[in-house]
């Protein structure tokens, strides 16, 4: 069975790595792991920097999400995306609603599983996209890694229906829980970004724990981002 599972692992990760290749997303982002913790809230900021030729000035994407567990299999976040403009003030962009769900109970099979299902709209636009992820996440001896293979549908009047898969992974080694190193790829139709990562926790009192990434990426590319910076923190509580 457990051989089977690891199979099936690898041919979707390839598959999907032709797939969003050459199909479309915008697929830079944080890579999300499968697991949901009982009575869980957390919030959430995640900024990308991206610096192109194509552009003079230096792009920046923020988003903003609140999340609670309700139960030990699902979790519900919701978030807002904005964008910094020339005059250092935030344009509202769109809003969001996500769904995790925990498939399998972390190892309990050779990779953990999880799905998540997100609609979001555009401000102001009659432009929605609806978004279902499938998480594997395959851990051996000190290191771990996880792949988010996403198809989104793009629809409404303001904008073509479009279907377009992505791909994000990332193989990150377990040196302590407060610094780990990671590799990063993401695939979609724009081509594929490579970049290296720091992952961390941060534990407080009363099981409180913040965690935080960066990682810097570079467009493999023309279409792609020159090079970019990614954020994210994670405040979560019980």
């Amino acid at each position: 069975m457990r051989t089977n599972i690891n199979s099936l692992f690898i041919a979707m990760y390839f598959l999907f790595t032709s797939i969003a290749a050459i199909a479309g997303g915008s697929s830079i982002a944080k890579i999300e792991n499968p697991y949901v913790q009982q009575l869980e809230h957390e919030f959430e900021y995640e900024g990308l920097f991206l610096d192109t030729s194509q552009t003079q000035n230096l792009e920046q994407l923020h988003r903003f999400e609140y999340g609670q567990a309700l139960s030990d299999r699902w979790l519900v976040e919701f978030g807002v995306s904005a964008e910094e403009l020339e005059n250092d003030s935030l344009e509202l962009n769109s809003y969001e609603i996500e769904a995790k769900y925990q498939i399998t109970e972390q190892g309990e099979f050779n990779n953990d599983w999880g799905v998540i299902f997100e609609l979001e709209k555009a401000n102001g636009e009659d432009e929605w996209e609806l978004g279902a992820t499938l998480i594997a996440l395959h851990e051996w001896q000190n290191w771990l890694g996880t792949a988010n293979l996403k198809l989104e549908y793009e629809f409404g009047s303001d904008t073509e229906i479009e279907l377009e898969p992505s791909l994000a992974t990332q193989l990150r080694y377990r040196y302590k829980p407060s610094l780990e190193p990671a590799l990063e790829l993401f695939a979609d139709e724009d081509g594929v970004s490579l970049g290296a990562a720091l992952v961390g926790q941060v534990r407080l009192k009363n099981a409180k724990k913040i965690y935080w990434e960066t990682g810097v990426f570079s467009g493999l590319s023309s279409d792609q981002a020159d090079i970019g910076l990614r954020v994210n923190f994670e405040y979560e509580f019980y």
